[in-house]
């Protein structure tokens, strides 16, 4: 039994380019040529809006800086002013001690006649006065430890710690984005074909076509009606003009799905409109290497019986 196909990286074939509007991409720097092996992670382009995202993404790292430096400084006012209110509460409370004595005395004078009314109602209004000062101490020091309900934390080093969360956050996002102008290899791989240049803006295919050809295969399309007598590990002899010698390989996976027919031959009475299931043939490695730089080259595949 013998079907037409089409060589093509074990990875399959994949389109890298700009996500997004293609029509507001446009090709800053392309890196790599068509024909080049390039290691996973790589850079093979990028657009023209990385300058700006690297501008957006410094400006952002500058305020995660300076949230950090305000929550320190927040943190160190709060322990300076924690400790002087605590001193400024232990002081009115000491200042009302002092002035219930005098308060007290000085009734004692009254009561004695050795001293004036008036002279007791001056110390009444200080302790008044201290009594006050105290209630105020107490109520600052109150809100400066206010916790956050369930926490530790103060209120203020919260609402602090919160602003530089939403500053990290905000860093991610425009790093995210930055990834997003860099064109990366996502495995290691062979560029196949550039689809656009360094100027160009980014349409519907994409900047390049990648595959990993250290592995290649054989996609081979066989009749709906003829797929029963394919099996896993069947051998299949390939062949091409454009190779001089055949290519040996075993049927690794049965497509799943019928199809319409994609590859076809130079008859004109042959039917373009068949019904086929596509068979996946894994080459050796020896045989990938001869045919590394052959993606979508038509063969044909001749299946063992």
């Amino acid at each position: 039994m013998v079907g037409l196909g089409y060589l093509e990286p074990s990875t399959t074939v994949v389109k890298l380019g700009a996500p997004g509007n293609p029509d507001s991409s446009r090709i800053s720097s392309l890196l790599v040529s068509e024909g080049q092996w390039v290691e996973a992670g790589q850079t093979l382009a990028t657009m023209d809006s990385v300058d700006r995202l690297k501008a957006q993404v410094a400006q952002s790292e500058a305020q995660v800086e300076l949230k950090k430096l305000m929550l320190e400084r927040q943190r160190r006012e709060i322990a300076n002013t924690t400790q002087a209110r605590r001193s400024a509460l232990d002081r009115a409370r000491a200042d009302i001690d002092q002035s219930q004595a005098e308060y007290d005395r000085q009734k004692t004078l009254v009561d004695r006649s050795f001293a004036t009314v008036s002279n007791l109602e001056k110390k009444a209004k200080d302790l008044q006065t201290a009594q006050a000062t105290r209630i105020e101490m107490e109520a600052a020091l109150e809100r400066i430890e206010a916790k956050v309900p369930g926490t530790d934390k103060s209120l203020d080093i919260a609402l602090t710690e919160q602003e530089l969360l939403c500053a990290q956050a905000d860093l991610a996002v425009t790093k995210a984005s930055l990834e997003l102008g860099i064109i990366r290899a996502p495995f290691s791989g062979r560029v196949l074909s550039l689809k656009a240049r360094a100027g160009e803006r980014v349409g519907n295919d994409g900047v390049l076509e990648f595959g990993g050809t250290d592995e290649m295969r054989a996609v081979i399309e066989v009749y709906q009606t003829e797929v029963d007598r394919i099996r896993v590990g069947q051998s299949v002899e390939i062949r091409a003009d454009a190779i001089s010698t055949s290519l040996q390989g075993r049927v690794d996976h049965i497509g799943d799905a019928i199809a319409r027919q994609t590859v076809v031959n130079n008859d004109p009475a042959s039917s373009t409109d068949a019904r086929v299931v596509q068979i996946y043939v894994a080459l050796s490695k020896q045989d990938s290497e001869r045919v590394a730089k052959l993606s979508r080259l038509q063969v044909r595949g001749v299946f063992a019986k």
